[in-house]
């Protein structure tokens, strides 16, 4: 008897290491190791799912540019996280078309493919993998229309169990873990310089404008405070001269990067489960970020929040970090412990077990 199939659907291929896809593949290659003896495991990628939005829909020589890119894409597949050999990994052009069995489990990871796994799977064996409210990247009604739908939701943060309840619907909360191996922690607060180090983006929600306005208020009191940032963009044009950035850095250089930081800060507006902070967390960064949830989510107890929005605080609670290494030491202490004691094989063999329940409660 052939074995049913878990398939997670992404809105296309990623040709940088993004967050979302980072979780959905460690989740694939989980259950294709450890519970090969019951399921096979599919990663299916599909552009059609981002142009098929409605509020998105692109004229026919933009969706050709954007097909032709993920064609060029496909030929080298996913190389920045090792896909295990046993996950079949599938990059459609169109739309996916997928000879099926009534008994696979369809796996939604973002908002753009909820309709098509609701409208392809059999009732009971669809999941909604949902790592953001992702109002950002479609029509809020859209976004809230898809949560309603008739699937089983996973939720990664307290923030968007709250957004369930909100809009009437039931979801499992299943939180994000990060690997300490991979995030080791670097020298003691007291023997790093007084820095502060900042994710960019040109993303608008993550705020590149009150990065640059919160180092600017940094540099403008204290000009000894080195400031740098990161990202997968070129430096940005409105980057003040003084702050150090790196482009796309490696595994090796981005560890580096926050084992030499004091403190680490977070600008956005909203995020689902950041993982930048808790991997600087877990290599000894002191955290500040604006009040998200996406953040709350993990280091409610030992990051310094200031409102959405405003620089200054921001800024003044990222120099009293800097200042006050023993008070930082404390809060590195703190949320090393906190992130090292839920693992990420533990967060995967949960979400596992959420999908082969599926194939239980319908059985």
């Amino acid at each position: 008897m052939t074995k049913p199939t878990v398939r997670f659907f992404l809105p296309g291929l990623a040709r940088r290491a993004v967050g979302g896809y980072k979780v959905a593949y460690e989740y694939a290659n989980h259950l294709a190791s450890c519970y090969a003896d019951l399921v096979a495991v599919e990663v299916h990628h599909a552009m059609w799912f981002q142009i098929a939005v409605p509020a998105r829909q692109l004229s026919r020589p933009h969706a050709l540019t954007e097909y032709a890119k993920q064609a060029l894409l496909s030929i080298r597949g996913v190389r920045w996280y090792p896909l295990d050999r046993a996950v079949k990994s599938k990059v459609w052009i169109g739309r996916p078309r997928i000879d099926a069995q009534p008994d696979d489990v369809w796996v939604a990871t973002a908002c753009q493919t909820a309709p098509f796994v609701s409208e392809q799977s059999t009732p009971g064996r669809g999941v909604y993998f949902i790592q953001h409210f992702e109002s950002w990247g479609a029509p809020q009604e859209f976004v809230e229309e898809t949560w309603r739908l008739n699937l089983d939701k996973v939720v990664i943060a307290p923030w968007l169990l709250g957004k369930a309840a909100e809009l009437g619907v039931t979801a499992t909360y299943i939180p994000n873990a990060i690997d300490a191996e991979q995030f080791r922690l670097g020298p003691p607060q007291q023997q790093r310089p007084r820095s502060v180090l900042a994710m960019i983006s040109a993303v608008s929600f993550k705020r590149l404008d009150l990065v640059v306005a919160a180092f600017e208020a940094i540099h403008r009191r204290d000009p000894e405070i080195v400031l740098r940032t990161f990202g997968t963009i070129p430096r940005p044009a409105e980057l003040p001269a003084y702050v150090n950035h790196t482009k796309d850095p490696t595994p090796a250089e981005l560890v580096a990067l926050y084992q030499s930081s004091r403190v680490y800060m977070t600008a956005s507006d909203a995020e689902g489960w950041h993982l930048p902070p808790a991997e600087a967390a877990l290599c000894g960064c002191a955290l500040v970020s604006t009040d998200i949830g996406g953040v709350r989510a993990y280091a409610e107890s030992f990051a310094m929040f200031s409102p959405p929005g405003q620089a200054e605080p921001l800024a003044d609670n990222a120099r009293y970090l800097c200042d006050h290494p023993v008070e930082a030491q404390r809060r590195v202490n703190e949320g090393r412990a906190s992130l090292t004691s839920y693992t990420p094989a533990a967060a995967a063999d949960r979400f596992a077990q959420f999908c082969i329940g599926r194939l239980r409660s319908t059985a």
